[in-house]
């Protein structure tokens, strides 16, 4: 045990807090990977003993990041290093602990703790070689204009330019002069491995409800009343999106929202009213929210649409629902991952917590922040 805690305690770093500066944010640049390795209490045990033998054979020191961590009943130890010299070397003490161990032991006769040191010598090996071939890099996220330049595609960001890299760089070709905001790697200096984008909406709000909720409903409302007293030509667009949980039923997947059957069928009208008649969105849910239940189709018609354009909504509704509920839900998804709250506010593609913190709406008449969950 005391050998244990000695090779423990030299891999504890302390990690300082950035004091604040006013001064410009400097531009993101590649980090050394790190290199992680994840060990039971028999693997780390191990490598320990390892260790100690090598230092007290060659010298030297050996720092390291350790966390230990409960994870399904067990506890575990990872330990995470930058420096890939210290890997390989914690493989050769292993190789020759492993050396003695063999040694010592009949072949024909082994006992379970022998059987336990051998599997052990197994796992702890192949997490060692696993952890050399698949280094970690921090994910950073950027954002700015596509801009195509000679044969390669960039990222203008307002810290400098990046040449970008990876799966989607074709598909980013296509996008010149288009907004991004994109997740990935800096593993060489001026470039840039894009693992995920989306394309970033300047001056919009996109609001993530569900149409029943009372809470969104609030929200809705606020929005409505707050732009039509101040929005112009330059105000913020509002985009309205609706939220779906995805289950699977008898083998079948299907799309349910929280409240149930009605809610899902009261999203599917307010989503082709807003696609295919947008001036009649906000009408409708302000008959939505002061009439309660009454029947969408007189709803539809207060707000001003004609009996040929209800019945084309109707349409839409029963020939294309599958393809409606689809193409909301991957919409939110894509984007977002998984949108589960409503009233949800993501302002410039970037959630906000608190819609007040947003400039154009900190006078919003909102007082709560309850949700629909």
């Amino acid at each position: 045990m005391i050998r244990l805690l000695a090779l423990a305690l030299m891999g504890f770093t302390l990690a300082s807090k950035a004091s604040e500066s006013d001064q410009p944010v400097p531009p993101p640049r590649p980090e050394p990977p790190r290199y992680v390795v994840t060990l039971n209490q028999e693997e780390f045990m191990l490598l320990n003993l390892s260790e100690l033998d090598g230092l007290q054979k060659y010298g030297g020191s050996a720092e390291f990041q350790l966390k230990l961590a409960k994870t399904n009943n067990e506890v575990m130890w990872t330990i995470t290093t930058s420096n890939l010299r210290l890997l390989e070397m914690m493989g050769i003490f292993t190789g020759e602990r492993t050396i003695k161990l063999v040694q010592t032991i009949d072949p024909s006769q082994l006992d379970e703790s022998q059987k336990l040191a051998l599997r052990s010598i197994k796992s702890l090996t192949e997490k060692l070689e696993h952890a050399q071939k698949n280094p970690v890099f921090d994910s950073v996220n950027l954002s700015g204009p596509i801009v195509g330049r000679g044969a390669d595609c960039l990222l203008e960001t307002s810290q400098g330019s990046y040449k970008i890299t990876g799966e989607h760089l074709q598909e980013l070709r296509s996008w010149p002069g288009r907004k991004v905001i994109a997740d990935g790697y800096l593993r060489a200096p001026g470039q840039f491995q894009v693992t995920h984008f989306i394309e970033k909406l300047d001056n919009t709000l996109e609001l993530f409800v569900m149409s029943l909720c009372p809470f969104a409903q609030g929200a809705e409302m606020a929005l409505y009343d707050l732009l039509a007293k101040t929005n112009g030509p330059d105000g913020p667009k509002v985009e309205i999106h609706y939220i779906f949980s995805r289950q699977s039923r008898d083998g079948k997947e299907v799309f349910t929202s929280l409240h149930g059957e009605p809610e899902v069928a009261e999203n599917l009208v307010q989503m082709v009213i807003r696609d295919r008649f947008p001036s009649r969105l906000a009408p409708y849910l302000r008959l939505r929210v002061t009439q309660g239940n009454e029947p969408w189709r007189k709803l539809a018609a207060e707000a001003g649409l004609s009996g040929k354009e209800i019945e084309e909504v109707a349409t839409v509704i029963t020939n294309e629902r599958d393809a409606l509920l689809l193409k909301e839900y991957q919409y939110a998804f894509h984007r977002f991952g998984a949108v589960d709250r409503s009233p949800t506010y993501f302002w410039e593609s970037r959630r906000v917590p608190d819609i007040h913190l947003v400039d154009a709406f900190k006078n919003l008449e909102i007082t709560s922040r309850d949700t629909c969950l």
